[in-house]
């Protein structure tokens, strides 16, 4: 079972590998490695689950906290970027 996990999230995080190379946006690349980065703290718990190593979930926070602050503060900058040059956020 962990197996088949392991194998769906490789590939998960291999199309967003392909949509961080490729994507039309700047947006959709931070959003492409922000999936990237939660689809290797969910990996991280697979393996502390497999392994039976509880004390590895504490550990699981550094990463996730330092994950969704990068997101937030990489679309920020985005955004101001998006909006000084006059094409919206949207862009």
């Amino acid at each position: 079972m962990m197996d088949t996990l392991y194998v769906v999230m490789i590939i998960s995080f291999l199309f967003c590998t392909y949509r961080f190379a490729k994507g039309p946006s700047l947006l959709d690349r931070i959003l492409a490695l922000d999936l990237m980065s939660l689809l290797v703290i969910g990996m991280m718990i697979l393996y502390s689950i497999e392994k039976d190593q509880t004390p590895l979930l504490d550990v699981v926070w550094i990463p996730a906290v330092t994950s969704f602050l990068s997101t937030v503060i990489l679309t920020h900058f985005s955004s101001r970027l998006n909006s000084e040059s006059g094409k919206g956020a949207t862009s």
